[in-house]
This record gives C-alpha cells, sequence and structure tokens, in this order.
C-alpha cells in the first residue's frame, strides 16, 4: 500500500501500473473535506513514481457521487474571492491528475455525478460497467460544474453535446455515453479492472496516443463559425422557458461556456470560478440546495420506517375512477398483482381501456418490452363482485369522498386484507381516526392519500390513526417505496397537510374573485411571475370544483375562523351549472380537444358574466398583490401546521409542497420562501392585510420567530 486514507487508497498494480481507490467507509464516495485532503496527499505519492500508469476506480458500489453539499453549503456563504481561491486549489488537484506523465485511466462503476464525474474527465481514457450512469446535475441545485466540468466536457464530447448534459443537469447511461465518446469502452463491472490495466499496456506500448488525446482538452474548443453560431442558439431557445431571474443557473452556464470557447484550460477554470462564486450566492441556489436537503431526509426517515417485514404482492384496489385506475396502473407497473374492483361494469371499462392505452403508450415508447407487457397483462384483473377473491397484502380503498360510502366499502373489504397485509384508505380530506371507527380491527388501517395523475406526481401522504400498529405504518412506508412515491407521515387532521394548506391559498384565490378579480390577472401573476406551473383556476379545474366543494367543506368545519363559509361560494355554484373542470370540459375555463387530441383551455367569459350577475365590479390588483393575498395563507397555514405538530419536521412541509402541489423548486418551499422574503416583511405585510380575514392572522410560532430571531431551519 502506497497510501491509506479514510476514504481512498493507492496501490501498486502489475507492471508498475498504480491504482487510486476511492473507498469511503459511509458506502458513498463524496468529496468532503477530508476525502479532498487525502485526494491531494495521495497525488503528491503518484507524482513521485515513475509508473506505466494510473487507474482510478472505486471499492464503492458506485464511483463517486459527487460533493458533499451538506459540508460545502458553509463555503458557499464565503466572500467570492474565498470561493475563487477554494475552487482553484481543488482544480489545481485535478489539473494535477491531467497531467501527470504516463496514460490514465478511469474505471467507472454505477453512477459517477458531479464532482465524480469532473473526475473522470481529467483522465485520458474512460471505461465504464454497464450500469454505469454519468451526469453534471449542479444546475438542478442553482449553481454550475466547478470543478472544471463545464471547461473539459466541450473539448471532450463536443460543444452541442456538453451542453446538452449541462445544461439540463441530466445523466447519460453507460451506452449513451459510449456514443458521445465520454467513455472509450462498456463492459461488465467483473471485467472493468482487466480492461483498464489492458487500456494502460495499450497506451504504454504506444498503441494508443495518449498524449494527443490529453491535449485536445487543453486546448480552445475545435468549433466556429456558423456552427458555433447555431449551436449557441439552440441552446438559448431551449433555455426561453426557464426565466433568467428564476432560473440563473442554466443561463450562466451556457455564457460561461461560450467565453470560453477560445480559451485554453487555465483561462477557462477561471471563467467558470467566476460564474460558479456568483451563482452559489443567488437565493435560487439557496432555495434548490435546501429542497435536495429537505428530499434527503425525508428518503432517510421513510427508509428507517420502512426496515421491517417482507413486502407484499397481491393488491386490491376498489374503484375504478380517475384515482383508483392510475394507483392500479402504478401498482402494476410496479410489479404488484393487482385487481381492480368496481360494482360499476361500465366504470370498469372505461379504467381497463385507459390503462391499456397507457401500457401501450410504454411499449411504443420503448419503456416497455413485449415479453414485460405480456408479462403485466397477465397480472391485472378486473372484478365487479369480490365473491371468492383471496385475501391480499394491499387493500385499497379510492372512492368518491364522502364518509358514509367509504365507511361503508371500508367494512366490506376489511375480511380480504391478509393476517399480515394492511388496509388503505386514499382518501384526500377525510379523518383516518372517524373512518377507522366503522373498523372491527382498525389495527391495520391508515391513509395512503395519492396525488393526480398518479403516475407522475411523486409524494404520497401517510396518514397515521391512533390505533394503527407500527407494523401497519411500516407495511405502507414499504408499499409507497415499491411504487416509486416519496412518503410524508402525516397525524390526522381535516384535509392533512397538502389540502389543508392548499385550500387556505385556493380560498384566497375565492376572495379574490368575489373582490372582482379575473382568471387572467390571478393565474398569471401566480404562475408567470411566481412560478407556480399553473395558475391558481387551472389547478381547480383539473381537481373538479365538486371535489373542491367538498374538501373545502370539511376543512371549513375544522377551521371555521381561517377558512370560514362565505355567502357567495363559487365553486358550488360552477358545480351546480355542472361546469365541474377539466372532466366536464367547464370549469372556470373552457376546454376543447386539439387536433392531437389534448384538451386546450380558453376563457369563455363565463367567470366575468357570473360576476356581472352577482353584482361583483370588475378591478385590477397588481401582481404582487394577488402573490401577498394568496400566499400568506398558504405560508400560514404551512406554520399552523409545525406549532400543532402535524407534521416533525421542515423538510415535510417542504417537500409536500414541493411534490404534491408543484411549489416553485427554486423558491424552495414555502418555508423557505418565507425566510427569503423575511420574517419581519411577511408579518408587516400579514398586518396590513389583517382587516380582510384572519386567514391573514400571524401564527403564535411565527410571532415567537420573528421575536426571538430564530429560523426554522435551526429547528430542522
Amino acid at each position: 500500500m502506497l497510501y491509506q486514507g479514510n476514504n481512498l487508497y493507492l496501490k501498486r498494480l502489475e507492471s508498475n501500473i498504480l491504482q487510486l481507490v476511492f473507498a469511503s467507509a459511509k458506502g458513498v464516495n463524496v468529496y468532503d473535506s477530508a476525502t479532498l485532503a487525502e485526494l491531494a496527499s495521495a497525488i503528491q505519492i503518484i507524482k513521485q513514481k515513475n509508473a506505466t500508469g494510473l487507474i482510478i476506480s472505486s471499492d464503492c458500489p458506485a464511483f463517486i457521487a459527487g460533493a458533499d453539499i451538506t459540508e460545502f453549503l458553509a463555503k458557499f456563504k464565503q466572500p467570492e474571492p474565498v470561493l475563487k481561491q477554494w475552487l482553484a486549489q481543488i482544480c489545481n488537484e485535478f489539473n494535477q491528475l491531467e497531467d501527470l506523465p504516463f496514460p490514465t485511466v478511469s474505471a467507472i462503476n454505477g453512477f459517477a455525478y458531479g464532482g465524480g464525474c469532473e473526475t473522470l474527465l481529467t483522465t485520458d481514457y474512460r471505461i465504464a460497467d454497464q450500469q454505469a450512469s454519468i451526469g453534471l446535475p449542479e444546475v438542478k441545485l442553482g449553481i454550475m460544474p466547478g470543478f472544471g466540468g463545464s471547461v473539459r466536457l466541450p473539448r471532450l464530447i463536443g460543444l452541442d453535446n456538453a451542453l446538452e448534459m449541462i445544461l439540463t443537469g441530466r445523466a447519460i447511461d453507460a451506452k449513451k455515453a459510449l456514443q458521445l465518446t465520454l467513455v472509450d469502452a462498456v463492459v461488465s463491472t467483473d471485467k472493468l479492472l482487466l480492461a483498464a490495466i489492458d487500456c494502460i499496456h495499450r497506451a504504454a506500448s504506444g498503441d494508443l496516443d495518449w498524449q494527443q488525446k490529453r491535449a485536445a482538452k487543453l486546448q480552445a474548443v475545435p468549433i466556429a463559425g456558423n456552427e458555433r453560431q447555431m449551436c449557441l442558439v439552440t441552446h438559448q431557445a431551449k433555455l426561453a422557458s426557464l426565466p433568467s431571474q428564476n432560473h440563473p443557473a442554466p443561463h450562466a452556464a451556457l455564457r460561461c461556456i461560450e467565453k470560453s470557447l477560445d480559451e485554453k484550460r487555465a483561462e477557462a477554470l477561471l471563467n467558470e470560478h467566476a460564474y460558479f462564486s456568483q451563482l452559489v450566492q443567488t437565493p435560487q441556489a439557496t432555495a434548490l440546495v435546501r429542497v435536495f436537503l429537505h428530499d434527503q431526509a425525508v428518503k432517510k426517515k421513510a427508509k428507517k420506517a420502512h426496515n421491517t417485514g417482507a413486502v407484499g404482492d397481491s393488491i386490491l384496489v376498489c374503484g375504478a375512477g380517475i384515482m383508483g385506475s392510475g394507483i392500479a396502473y402504478q401498482a402494476l407497473t410496479s410489479g404488484l398483482n393487482v385487481t381492480l374492483f368496481d360494482s360499476q361494469i361500465s366504470a370498469l371499462k372505461r379504467a381497463e381501456e385507459k390503462i391499456q392505452i397507457q401500457l401501450q403508450k410504454d411499449f411504443k415508447m420503448g419503456r416497455l418490452k413485449p415479453a414485460r407487457l405480456t408479462e403485466l397483462l397477465a397480472k391485472l384483473a378486473f372484478r365487479s363482485d369480490l365473491n371468492g377473491l383471496p385475501q391480499q397484502d394491499y387493500v385499497i380503498e379510492a372512492i368518491v369522498e364522502q364518509k358514509e360510502a367509504k365507511q361503508n366499502l371500508l367494512k366490506q373489504i376489511a375480511p380480504l386484507v391478509s393476517k399480515q397485509g394492511v388496509l388503505l384508505s386514499n382518501t384526500s380530506s377525510i379523518s383516518i381516526g372517524e373512518l377507522a371507527q366503522a373498523l372491527p380491527n382498525p389495527r391495520q388501517f391508515c391513509g395512503l392519500h395519492f396525488f393526480n395523475p398518479v403516475q407522475k406526481m411523486p409524494l404520497v401522504e401517510i396518514i397515521k390513526q391512533d390505533k394503527a400498529t407500527e407494523k401497519t405504518l411500516s407495511k405502507t412506508h414499504q408499499l409507497a417505496k415499491r411504487l416509486a412515491k416519496t412518503p410524508v407521515e402525516i397525524n390526522d387532521g381535516a384535509g392533512f397537510l397538502v389540502n389543508r394548506i392548499l385550500f387556505a391559498y385556493l380560498n384566497a384565490v375565492h376572495q379574490l374573485f368575489l373582490e372582482g378579480a379575473s382568471i387572467e390577472q390571478v393565474d398569471l401573476a401566480l404562475s408567470k411571475q411566481f412560478g407556480w406551473p399553473m395558475g391558481p383556476c387551472e389547478l381547480l379545474d383539473i381537481i373538479g370544483l365538486d371535489t373542491a366543494a367538498s374538501v373545502q367543506s370539511i376543512l371549513t368545519k375544522a377551521y371555521p375562523e381561517r377558512m370560514p363559509e362565505t355567502k357567495i361560494n363559487l365553486f358550488k355554484l360552477l358545480s351546480a351549472q355542472q361546469r365541474l373542470g377539466k372532466k366536464t370540459a367547464a370549469g372556470f375555463y373552457q376546454y376543447q380537444a386539439d387536433k392531437h387530441g389534448v384538451m386546450q383551455k380558453r376563457n369563455d367569459g363565463y367567470l366575468q358574466q357570473l360576476q356581472n350577475e352577482l353584482n361583483i365590479k370588475q378591478q385590477n390588483f397588481s401582481s404582487q398583490q394577488i402573490i401577498d393575498r394568496c400566499l400568506l395563507p398558504f405560508i400560514f397555514e404551512a406554520v399552523y401546521c409545525l406549532q400543532e405538530n402535524l407534521v416533525s419536521s421542515v423538510s415535510e412541509v417542504e417537500i409536500a409542497a414541493l411534490y404534491g402541489l408543484g411549489f416553485p423548486a427554486f423558491r424552495g418551499g414555502p418555508i423557505c420562501y418565507l425566510e427569503q422574503t423575511g420574517i419581519a416583511t411577511i408579518i408587516n405585510k400579514a398586518n396590513k392585510l389583517k382587516p380582510l380575514s384572519a386567514a391573514y392572522q400571524v401564527p403564535p410560532k411565527l410571532t415567537s420567530m420573528a421575536v426571538s430571531q430564530r429560523s426554522f431551519f435551526e429547528e430542522a
């Protein structure tokens, strides 16, 4: 052994080949300060050796995951000159790897992201196993590559391909990496080291011209004239949907790479350091890094929760509507044996057609092989009665949002749950404790709330009730993982977490209409200006106005002061006119299929006409007025959820808002937005709006935080 650290070691192989091995005791290789210090020590030893070549590899299941973002958050808060010096020091180590007087090879197993990808870019050759995944995801954290990635990648795989990877942050698999010449060979994992050794021998003997290959990475990018301009314009156009004020990272990365095209390595790295140092201090970077940390915290908690018992393979989904068929499809494609039940044969036929269409779409898109499609179809059954059905590992009701109907069905299907199984309700707002009262054995029962559309929305709420066992909750977490969902565990309460904070927001929207706001004003302010994926009116049309009225009624009973019943209820008025939203082709907007069969919205003037009939005078509100009016109740209700211990952490609130509602990630979540705006500023805004309703009354917890000048993230 030539060098032994806690996170990596250096040894000599046959024929005087050196092997630098990343081997974190934690099982995942990351660049933290300790690993970087060990890398610097190992490089000094490597430089002193008259070696045949160097192989960089990993003893962990993956190559290198990237930088330890938790440790580097403190670094990001330092002044620009300090940041640039830190980056220069790291890049100097990487340059020394690239400049070694003998050939170098990266042997890439599993994923290599961020700093891991930048490490392999320093070597002359790269050999990957078949499971390899390589990428520079930094823009997803509001930053850009900082260890030389924006410099080396365009010189290695060409400007267009490099921009596609860097500006999207998407990783590529081994096959794609080989096509792009990002790797030189793909082999099975057991042959990875042998292939790397062979590559060193061929390079050392002169069969491979490693010096020429290396030299290309040190020069300007070989692209000029019209080709260069066309490439840059194309990628600028792709970024047009990402406003630079909300998403500065990809725009900055593009400018940085363009500026460095004619530069050699040293100058290009200085450009990268400058742009990186500016980006890490933007509020968007802080917000997106927090999103990443919250996601890790929630998933870590979920992993602890589902560490007992075997995962079942059978599931009965009761209710063949939009949610039931969506849950059935998700369970089916996750490998479960699925029975979809509905007493209405017509509903079953619609669900079967919908699932078949989606499966065929997956097949045509190459996501399903023929054998897999046949296998899935064999795992799916439809039933209009439950006679003779064997007990199931999971039984979930997903019918209309009515307490009595759900209780009656739950009593009927409870005997179909196996001894080790779980009974679940997909209710979006009805108390799980109240539903449990109808069951002979509530110990096996809890809530599992999916979001529409099920296959796209990553969140599920797991709702506890007093008599549910830990085993029941653990099994439910296991199911969430099997279905590729991120679970947030919530104590029972009206509307749970997501719908409770959502309807604080939607009630504020409702009130704006009663004061004469137009649907265009509100939707544009909250989508285009604030950054929601869609405005609240379009969202209500997707939820369904009948569903919205039902959930609103439940929340009004639970929180009558902050969510009171209004004399005029637009949700109920629209429902009475059968304007239920997208499902009836009319709600706040009217919907019509285009030539591709996609439903497109248009304003048919119905809401303005309704306002006229109700003697509501139209008036204009500024975008900021609309944002404040709608966001403050939303934020305050999130604070109340923390104050009442509905959830156990800020991370769960943030992830619920992000993954369940599409809260704009570059704002970090409602609590991050609160703190970045400033608690004192938010309280001042609320005091001005307080005469409107109790929804603008500052929660006691927030007042306490303001007085003590504490951060919610100190408690996270």
